[in-house]
């Protein structure tokens, strides 16, 4: 199961997002993979207190039945953040060590749903597709090169 991201099908305008999130800024939209503008696609609305956990993200054109909507939390970690520097007898305060943490999870369950979602190298140094279609291959250039569909079927088999 994702941690970091949402897929919706079935049409609508109205989804909700319930991943934690630290920013309203860290929520990407996508519909049949490509990347929705904010503002111009779609808006944010509804989100609950920090640390969030829910958002409410609003089509501005209807999803039909057969599009895909995902929405995805992707952590820009800011620098004071991520070179957060505490010092030996300094007073610690929860809620920095906290957002530490959170930022530390979220780019955690980020790394592993992207892995999870990828096509994965197995012992022998092969990848393996487990079962999945792979789209918009090129056509090949060199002998080792991969051959889509459109490039086999152009190809006269025996000299025939």
């Amino acid at each position: 199961m994702a941690d970091s991201f949402m897929k919706f099908t079935g049409g609508g305008s109205t989804f909700t997002f319930t991943k934690p999130f630290l920013s309203s800024s860290h929520i990407s939209v996508e519909k049949n993979g490509t990347t929705l503008s904010l503002t111009t696609d779609y808006t944010i609305t509804g989100i609950d207190a920090y640390p969030y956990t829910q958002a409410t993200i609003n089509l501005v054109s209807a999803a039909d039945s057969s599009d895909i909507i995902i929405v995805r939390r992707t952590t820009a970690v800011p620098s004071n953040v991520m070179w957060k520097d505490f010092s030996d007898a300094a007073v610690l305060k929860a809620d920095e060590l906290d957002d530490v943490q959170r930022y530390l999870v979220f780019l955690a369950q980020e790394a592993e749903d992207e892995a999870n979602v990828s096509l994965n190298e197995d012992y022998t140094a092969n990848f393996n597709a487990e079962a999945k279609k792979i789209t918009n291959v090129a056509g090949p250039v060199d002998g080792a090169d991969a051959a889509n569909k459109a490039y086999v079927d152009g190809q006269t088999l025996y000299g025939g």
